[in-house]
This record gives structure tokens, sequence and C-alpha cells, in this order.
């Protein structure tokens, strides 16, 4: 039997299916919305949290809310979630990549310096792999030049950088609740943020938003309950790296390669109170 890695597996919390068919029958509103973002604020020692319907969602909401000029620059590193770069295009701004270390994964400033232009407004930094980076030395950088640090936590709830949760060195940061993640919503994000001005611009663009649709709920439950299965032991020691192998040993990209297309920012929607009720127990 093939051994999982516990960050590969798909999590389903204690309880999920009572919620989704009591979600599914009342659709009366319990303030649950409310009360996750307040336990992620609270978790992440941060003063204010908003849900949206995705990770990329929020971190387009974010950038409407810092309102830089239009073709400004945003830095970040080479190594990226396809996503992160697409939606700082799709608010009418410009990427300019951060070169890496390629043995330790952190920015090289030296040569990041020779390139930098003038209208550079903001570093986005991901917090790779479930740890912090060098926050002290991209805050000194990102503080010496006047840009907005952005964290992307997407993959790193429940990390600390010298007793400090990430998301707390710079003006806001992004988490991730998608399926995948380590708290799973059936989708979702949040932005948080110690800066009460950003909160009040992004509770107004989120109280602007539609609920997303049945299909698209419906998808969702779907998308999970069938990678929980595949990412299972049995269902990976059957399906999942034979098929993986299979695709190498032919020459062939992963067939579970996500492309761009997937990756493309999508339509952002209401963080639903489904989602939240299920969040709640998955933060319990």
């Amino acid at each position: 039997m093939i051994p999982i890695v516990p960050r590969s597996q798909i999590r389903h919390c204690k309880g999920q299916s009572g919620i989704l068919l009591r979600s599914a029958i009342s659709t009366k509103s319990t303030g649950s919305v409310r009360r996750f973002e307040e336990r992620v604020a609270e978790f992440c020692g941060a003063g204010h949290a908003v849900a949206f319907s995705s990770g990329r969602s929020a971190f387009g909401a974010l950038l409407k809310a810092l309102d830089y000029p239009r073709d400004s620059i945003v830095l970040m590193p080479s190594l990226n979630y396809p996503a992160m770069p697409l939606t700082v295009e799709q608010c009418g701004l410009r990427v300019l990549w951060v070169p890496m270390s390629e043995k330790k994964l952190t920015p090289d400033f030296d040569k990041l310096e020779a390139s930098q232009p003038g209208n550079a407004v903001a570093l986005v930094w991901p917090n790779y792999f479930g740890s912090a980076g060098p926050m002290d030395e991209i805050r000194a950088y990102c503080g010496g030049r006047g840009l907005d640090l952005i964290e992307d936590s997407a993959h790193s709830l429940g990390a600390y950088y010298k007793g400090i949760h990430v998301g707390n060195f710079g003006r806001a940061s992004i988490f991730s609740f998608e399926t995948s993640k380590i708290v799973n919503t059936l989708g979702g994000g949040v932005v948080v943020t110690n800066d009460g001005a950003i909160h009040g611009r992004l509770l107004e663009i989120q109280s602007k938003l539609s609920p997303k649709s049945k299909f698209d709920v419906v998808k969702s439950v779907l998308k999970s309950y069938v990678s929980a299965a595949m990412t299972s032991t049995w269902g990976a020691t059957l399906c999942m790296y034979p098929a993986l192998a299979a695709s190498r040993a032919l020459g062939v990209g992963d067939v579970i390669e996500e492309g761009i297309g997937e990756a493309l920012p999508e339509e952002p929607c209401s963080f639903g109170e489904m989602q939240a009720r299920i969040g709640l127990r998955h933060m319990d």
C-alpha cells in the first residue's frame, strides 16, 4: 500500500455531510461568514479578515482595494502559481519577476536592485510550502524602497516567523481555503490585514458580490469528495500513482496537471454560509 503524505490528503471535517444537508434545506442566514472571518483573524493574530469565493478572488479584491495606478509594477518571485500574475495583469498592473536564489528559494535582491523600475508599488511574496520566507530581509527591502509587502499565504495557515503568524508582516495577506488546502471550505479565500482603511474598502467590494450558482456549489462539493477518494491510501495506490507513473512512462504530461486556462482569475462571488459553517468546523 502506498502511504500518503498528510498534506496531499484532501481534508473533510467531521459532520460535513450534515452541514451540507442542513444548508441545502435552509437558506436562512446565521452570521456564519462574519464568525468565520473573525475566527481566521483571531487565529492569525490579525485585526481583520474578509472572505471571498477563492484565494485568487481575494487577491484581486485586495489589488482593487489598494487602488494602484494603472500599469504600475508589482514584483513577484519567478517561482509562482499562474493565477497570481494573471490576476495582477487582469487588474491593469504589470509583473516584474524577482530573481531567486536556487538553493534557498529566497529573493536575490542584488540582481533585483539593478532592474527595479521607479513605478514599482508592491512586492508579493509567497510563503512557500507552509513555511514563512525571510521576512526580516523582505520587509526591510520593501520599507527602504517604499514598496507595499503583500503576503501570499495560500499554503501557510498556521505558519509562524519568529513567533508571528504569517500575514502580519505587510499591508495584507491572502489565504486560500480551496479543496486541496489545509482548511477546505469547498473553495474560498480570505484577505487578512491590520489596516482599517483596506478592511473598509474590502467590505465595500464584498458587499457588491453575488452568491455562487447552485451548479457551482454542487460542482465544488463533488470535486472535493472525488479528490478525497483519489488522495486516500486506496485511491492513490489503485488510481492516482499508477496513472501518474503511466503518463511519465509514455512521455506525456501529468494527467492531473493544471493548465493555464484553469488558472485564469475567475469571476468573484461571495463566500457562502455553507462554506463558512464548514470552515468554522475545520477551525475547531
